[in-house]
C-alpha cells in the first residue's frame, strides 16, 4: 500500500538521493533529460530544503520508506501563473519501483483536484521521446515549447475532471 505525504526537512537526504539514482538511471539508459548537464548543482540541496520548508515536496511511500519524490508546486515561471493549476517538478522514484510512476502522478492529479484545482502543468525536455509519451498516454496535452538557457521543453497539461 502506497501513501503520499509531503516531507520534512529532515527528508532531504532521500530527495537527493532518490533524483540521484534517477539520473544514474537515465545514463543507463541513454535517456536525455536530468543527466545532460548538472542537475544537482543548478537544483542544489538548498532549493529543496526550501521546498521542504514551504510543504512543497510530495512523497510516495511504501511501509514508511520514501520511494518517490515530486515537486508540487503552486506557480511555475515556466507557464503564466495561474491559481487553478498545480505545477509538477522532478518527479522521481526509486529505480528498483519501475512502474509506480503513473500511479504517483495520478496520486498527483487526486490531491490537487481534492484542492479544487482545475489541471495539473508540467514540462519535459524536447527529445526525450519515452517522457513524452508517459505523460501523452496519462491524457496530458503538449501545449508549446519553452527555452531556459541551454534547456528547450515541451509544457504539458491536463484538465482534471
Amino acid at each position: 500500500m502506497y501513501t503520499f505525504e509531503f516531507l520534512k526537512e529532515h527528508e532531504l537526504s532521500n530527495v537527493i538521493d532518490i533524483i540521484s539514482q534517477r539520473i544514474q538511471w537515465m545514463d543507463e539508459k541513454g535517456m536525455k533529460q536530468w543527466n545532460q548537464g548538472d542537475y544537482l548543482s543548478f537544483y542544489s540541496s538548498d532549493y529543496f530544503l526550501k521546498h521542504l520548508q514551504k510543504q512543497e515536496i510530495l512523497g510516495m511511500k511504501e511501509d514508511g520508506q520514501i520511494i518517490g519524490i515530486v515537486g508540487f508546486f503552486h506557480d511555475d515561471e515556466r507557464w503564466d501563473h495561474d491559481d487553478a493549476y498545480m505545477y509538477l517538478h522532478h518527479l522521481a522514484t526509486l529505480p528498483s519501483y519501475h512502474g509506480v510512476g503513473a500511479l504517483f502522478v495520478k496520486a498527483c492529479e487526486d490531491i490537487a483536484k481534492q484542492m479544487g484545482k482545475r489541471g495539473i502543468r508540467l514540462d519535459c525536455q524536447k527529445g526525450n521521446d519515452a517522457i513524452h509519451r508517459f505523460y501523452d498516454d496519462m491524457g496530458y496535452i503538449s501545449k508549446g515549447e519553452f527555452t531556459s538557457g541551454e534547456y528547450i521543453g515541451i509544457r504539458k497539461e491536463k484538465l482534471l475532471g
